[in-house]
């Protein structure tokens, strides 16, 4: 028997709404989230009542200044240790968190939805602020926690912190990808949300430090297999981040690498080429540089720089 092509578009339609992007399931708002720094296992506890492992890195001496760093897709905080040791010997006090879906948090591997992510930065930030309120506070978002970042202080509820820095953003919005790669993106989130994809055979470098990569490799708290759906949830952030770049109110410090391969370059200098014109922002782009800026095989330099940003700035509100 042939099935007349409107009854399989319809299945095909009646499918697609069976199967539409998942997101995390959230818990009812019941409580005052919480910041627990001394405690023998550091958390973020939300007002949903999630707990969000947290990692400290505290200098020798008196704190001059405290970085909140935002980890990127499918890393989580721990990918901030060689940089936050480096911080610490310059004063400077690094806390860092496991975002909702990745490292050692629940529901690990979904998508937990734009507006909680950016909710959940927006509360660790005050949070942070209360503990060292007479320290300048610089959120840092590295990749996809560039994109949290620029999402978050957007918003109609801004985070706490008086400048950021954004390592390597990820602006790569559905306005800078061609049709096919948006239509393709919708049809999978909405068929095959649950199908799971890797990198394995883009031959993409995201940094020249190839002990980092197999480390990273050999990390059970990396997510190596990624679900359809929260690539999509991650286009939407993009997406988002990409259109707040114009609408930056703080002093700015944005680093790519000239030899960034992961994401398009026209990408992120067509969003950058929005950012305003002020003595405060500045886009720097390290010639050697990759992706992974922060664990380059030179990355000490751009170490560096973010240590003189953070340093130079003062503990008051933007």
């Amino acid at each position: 028997m042939r099935c007349p092509a409107s009854l399989i578009l319809l299945a095909l339609c009646l499918f697609a709404v069976g199967c539409a992007p998942r997101l995390q399931e959230a818990g009812p708002e019941t409580r005052l989230p919480e910041l627990r720094l001394n405690a023998s296992e550091p958390e973020l506890v939300m007002d949903d009542g999630v707990r969000l492992p947290v990692r400290v890195w505290r200098p020798e001496g008196q704190v001059q200044a405290v970085i909140l760093a935002v980890h990127g897709f499918n890393m989580y905080s721990q990918i901030f240790e060689e940089p936050a040791r480096q911080w610490a010997k310059a004063g400077i006090l690094t806390i860092a968190y496991d975002q909702r879906g990745f490292g050692n948090t629940g529901q690990r591997g979904i998508w937990p939805g734009v507006d909680r992510l950016t909710g959940d930065l927006v509360r660790a930030s005050n949070l942070v602020q209360a503990s060292y309120p007479d320290k300048p506070l610089v959120l840092l978002g590295d990749s996809m926690g560039g994109a949290a970042v620029l999402s978050a202080i957007t918003g109609a509820d801004p985070p706490a912190g008086n400048a950021i820095v954004l390592v390597a953003p990820a602006v790569w919005g559905r306005e800078a990808m061609p049709f096919y790669q948006t239509a393709g993106l919708w049809f999978f989130a909405h068929t095959l949300p649950w199908l799971e994809v890797t990198g394995q055979h883009l031959n993409r470098k995201p940094t020249d430090n190839i002990p980092l990569l197999r480390k990273l490799g050999g990390d059970p708290l990396v997510i190596k297999r990624t679900r359809i759906d929260v690539i999509w949830g991650l286009v939407n952030l993009m997406d988002k981040a990409r259109a707040a770049v114009p609408e930056i109110d703080r002093p700015a410090l944005v680093l790519y690498g000239a030899k960034e391969d992961i994401l398009p370059e026209q990408a992120w200098r067509d969003a950058f080429s929005h950012l305003p014109v002020a003595d405060d922002k500045t886009l720097t782009v390290y010639k050697s540089g990759f992706h992974m800026l922060l664990h380059d095989l030179e990355a000490d330099v751009v170490i560096d720089d973010i240590a003189d940003f953070v340093l130079s700035q003062k503990a008051e509100s933007p």
